[in-house]
């Protein structure tokens, strides 16, 4: 993020600020075959700040979306990973916290499922905030299902945690 920042300071140019400067910045905004590069660094940017609990990332993200608010309502094909953020911010995020020894066999299975807006995390609660006060038993896979940092009880099956994802 030090080394790319565009000239406006919401956005990123495709280029450092450590190599030599070129005769036209670009700053990709508009999706195509491939998310747009800013597009996907807000979204990567959503994504960090609600795993690790940085509030600035957050902020970022939300800067450069609301830059864009305007342009996906105009031309929404164009700007199809702005406009699934832009959901995410309305709806809130949702994540799977996964705790415990069999925490990777429950991801297969989780992968086995069309899940594209839920945020993953697991095995070490200390690192994601919003799961790290929570009990653990040893010798126990925790799922814990959070929507828009509020979590339910945690469950020990896919299966359930897949049923409290319909309930939102």
């Amino acid at each position: 993020m030090v080394h790319f920042p565009a000239e406006d300071n919401i956005f990123f140019n495709l280029t450092s600020d450590e190599e030599p400067r070129l005769i036209q910045e670009t700053i990709e905004l508009s999706d195509n075959v491939i998310p747009a590069s800013n597009s996907q660094m807000a979204r990567n940017l959503f994504v960090l700040g609600h795993l690790l609990g940085h509030e600035d990332y957050l902020s970022k993200s939300e800067k450069m979306l609301k830059k864009m608010v305007l342009q996906i309502k105009r031309n929404p094909s164009f700007h199809a990973n702005w406009a699934t953020l832009l959901a995410d911010y309305i709806t809130g995020p949702t994540s799977i916290s996964i705790i415990g020894d069999a925490s990777q066999l429950c991801l297969k299975e989780f992968d086995r499922h069309y899940l594209p807006n839920v945020i993953f995390s697991g095995n070490h609660p200390e690192t994601y905030p919003h799961v790290n006060d929570r009990a653990h038993e040893r010798g126990k896979t925790l799922i814990y299902v959070c929507h828009a940092k509020t979590c339910y009880s945690p469950v020990e099956t896919v299966m359930e945690a897949l049923q409290l994802l319909e309930k939102q």
